[in-house]
C-alpha cells in the first residue's frame, strides 16, 4: 500500500472508514462469486430436509461451516458433508461457473463449445455434464398421482463407445434418419410419463415397437390406481390400464 495512501486512511475515523469500504465494495466486484452463489444453493437443499446422503438418516448434528456452507456429521455412519455433496456443485470451485454452464447446456452446445463459453478444459467441460446428468438421474420421481399422461417417443438406435460395433456392422457416424420405414429394431422407444406437478418419469422401453409388458416394466407401480391414466389409442397402453384397474381416459387427437 502507498504510504501516503496509508497516512490519511489512520486520520479517518470509524464511520468514515466503513463508509469508504462501502463504496469500494460497490465499485468492485466481489473477489469469489461462490459468496453469492452458494447461499442460494444451499437453501434450496435445506428446503428438502438435511439428512445424511450416505445413509439417509436424520440423526446428524451440525459441523461447522466450509467455504460459506454448513456442514454436518452422521452419528449413525460418521460421515461428514454439506449441503452441496450429492450435487452438482459438490467439490466444484467456481459455482457461478457451473451455473452459467447448466444455462449454456440445455442450449445444446457441444462439449467444445461449452469449454470456450466457459474458459475450462474439454476434461472439466465433460465432467461437469456428466455431474448435471447423474444429478438429475437420481432426482426423478418414485410416484405419479391424480391427472397422469403417457406416451412414447422414438430415437434412433446409437452404439457409440461400443468397441464391437465393426464385428457386425461398418463404423459411421452417429444421427441420420432410419433406413426402414416406420417404427423398426433401429429405433428406441422411451416412454415419458407425467402428472399435473410436473413430476415426471422417463424410461427406455427395448427397441422397436412397445409392448403391454414394456409400459408395465417402465410405468410399474409409479402411477396410483386412483390415478387418471390419459394416453392415445395403443392397444398396449389399453392393456396396461385394464390389468392396474386404473381410470382409463383415451385421447384421439387425429
Amino acid at each position: 500500500m502507498n504510504i501516503q495512501v496509508a497516512k490519511v486512511l489512520a486520520k479517518l475515523i470509524m464511520s468514515e472508514l466503513e463508509l469508504l469500504y462501502n463504496y469500494w465494495s460497490e465499485q468492485s466486484p466481489p473477489k469469489s462469486p461462490n459468496i453469492k452463489i452458494l447461499p442460494e444453493v444451499c437453501m434450496v437443499e435445506q428446503q428438502r430436509g438435511v439428512c445424511c446422503p450416505y445413509c439417509k438418516s436424520n440423526y446428524i448434528k451440525k459441523h461447522g461451516y466450509y467455504r460459506g456452507g454448513r456442514c454436518y456429521i452422521c452419528k449413525s455412519c460418521s460421515h461428514s458433508f454439506n449441503d452441496l455433496t450429492g450435487t452438482p456443485f459438490a467439490w466444484i470451485h467456481d459455482k457461478s461457473k457451473m451455473l452459467n454452464y447448466m444455462k449454456n447446456m440445455i442450449q445444446y452446445h457441444t462439449l467444445r463449445d461449452l469449454s470456450k463459453m466457459m474458459h475450462i478444459c474439454l476434461d472439466t467441460s465433460f465432467n461437469w455434464r456428466h455431474k448435471i446428468l447423474f444429478a438429475f438421474s437420481r432426482k426423478e420421481n418414485d410416484h405419479l398421482e391424480g391427472i397422469c399422461e403417457a406416451d412414447e417417443t422414438f430415437f434412433k438406435y446409437s452404439e457409440k463407445g461400443s468397441r464391437e460395433v465393426k464385428t457386425h456392422r461398418k463404423p459411421h457416424k452417429r444421427g441420420g434418419v432410419a433406413t426402414k420405414r416406420g417404427v423398426s429394431n433401429e429405433l428406441v422407444p422411451v416412454i415419458v410419463s407425467c402428472d399435473r406437478k410436473h413430476n415426471v418419469i422417463c424410461r427406455v422401453a427395448g427397441r422397436g415397437r412397445i409392448t403391454s409388458r414394456d409400459i408395465e416394466d417402465s410405468l410399474g407401480n409409479y402411477i396410483e390406481n386412483s390415478s387418471i391414466l390419459c394416453t392415445d389409442v395403443h392397444n398396449s397402453y389399453i392393456l396396461y390400464a385394464k390389468t392396474h384397474y386404473q381410470n382409463h381416459q383415451i385421447l384421439n387427437i387425429s
